[in-house]
């Protein structure tokens, strides 16, 4: 027996009864309920409740769960810090978090990247084609094992290919890029519009290539850490700040604080449009007069349709990477726990899984 974590295991099978080891918890007898059965474990970064983020091992996947992808890196994602910091968005437990990632399908050896949104194609939002807001969906990393593993299963009409072109760190972006094409196409700003941006990290940053690419005369960033600030200038920002200022026919809220969602709508100009993506907290509070009197529109935006991840594979490999760090996969438990800081200025930080 070696000692492993939290948990004893040997290489392949577990001599211990479940219900007599004095280790066991919920996350041992996750492992334990694999080892039942004859199967093999994977590294994983794998939350339970009251535990947090632990550098562990998970029960490898099947070819009957879905087509298995040797995962090569995968990106933290707000998301993620606010499931395993908050529980906001609810994770089940134990699961391997993360959703944002590249990697290699074992049957055929294509690279790959995966859609994150199962969804059960039945319901009415899916038969109009908002599969992102299947009422029964579930999200890898959330509802079932997700990124963060050496490797994952993933059904196969979620997975896209990905050209020669498109490298390793962009290929992860796909996703944050998808969910920037549609917050843009949920508005659709006119040719000339001045646009404002609130928040310089990954979405936001990929709003501004999103703004810049579809004929946006101006487009300012807004965000409290300047080296953050200077990503935004160096891919096209006009004019940075840690507010915006005002005149804005949209304002894209990336952040999702209740401070940035007001200045998302009183930095409009009259009958402009808020587009809030950013989901750090739960509450929105508004002057309503800000709203009525001025004809201002506040529209919510979530992740993607399928034809906007489809569309965010086609652009990646145009996307400077400047503003991604990679670090080790041993590092994701302190980055996401919150117990080890992010290097200075990262608008996004992958962690290389199998590279």
């Amino acid at each position: 027996m070696r000692e492993h974590g939290w948990w004893h295991v040997s290489a392949v099978t577990c001599h211990r009864r479940e219900d007599s080891c004095g280790r066991a918890d919920v996350a041992c007898a996750y492992v334990c309920r694999s080892f039942r059965i004859g199967r093999h474990v994977v590294k994983a970064l794998v939350y339970t409740h009251g535990h947090g983020v632990r550098f562990d091992e998970a029960p490898e996947p099947l070819p009957a769960d879905g087509v298995v992808v040797d995962v090569v890196r995968a990106g933290i994602c707000g998301t993620d810090l606010g499931a395993v910091r908050r529980g906001a968005p609810p994770l089940r437990s134990p699961v391997v978090v993360g959703h944002e990632l590249v990697g290699t399908r074992t049957d055929t050896g294509e690279a790959v990247v995966a859609n994150p949104i199962l969804s059960c194609r039945d319901c009415v939002p899916c038969r109009r084609g908002d599969e992102h807001l299947c009422v029964r969906r579930q999200v890898l990393g959330v509802h079932r094992d997700g990124a963060f593993a050496t490797r994952i299963a993933i059904p196969g009409q979620n997975l896209f290919p990905l050209g020669p072109a498109v490298g390793v760190t962009q290929a992860v972006l796909v996703e944050p890029l998808a969910t920037a094409l549609h917050a843009w196409r949920r508005v659709a700003p006119h040719k000339g519009a001045r646009v404002g941006i609130i928040g310089a990290g990954a979405i936001g940053l990929c709003t501004l290539v999103a703004a810049l690419g579809n004929g946006a005369a101006e487009v300012d960033v807004a965000d409290i850490d300047p080296l953050k600030l200077d990503h935004a200038r160096r891919i096209g920002a006009e004019a940075t700040a840690t507010e915006l200022g005002g005149g804005y026919h949209v304002v894209f809220d990336t952040v999702g604080g209740t401070a940035t969602r007001e200045s998302a709508v009183t930095s409009l100009l009259p009958g402009g449009t808020a587009v809030l993506v950013g989901l750090h907290e739960p509450e929105l509070r508004l002057q309503g007069s800000a709203v009525v009197a001025a004809e201002r529109s506040i529209l919510g935006s979530f992740a993607y349709r399928r034809a906007d991840f489809a569309d965010a594979v086609a652009m990646a490999s145009t996307l400077d990477t400047d503003w991604v760090c990679v670090l080790p996969m041993e590092a994701g438990p302190g980055l996401l726990n919150g117990t080890r800081p992010a290097p200075p200025g990262a608008s996004k930080i992958q962690l290389s899984i199998n590279e």
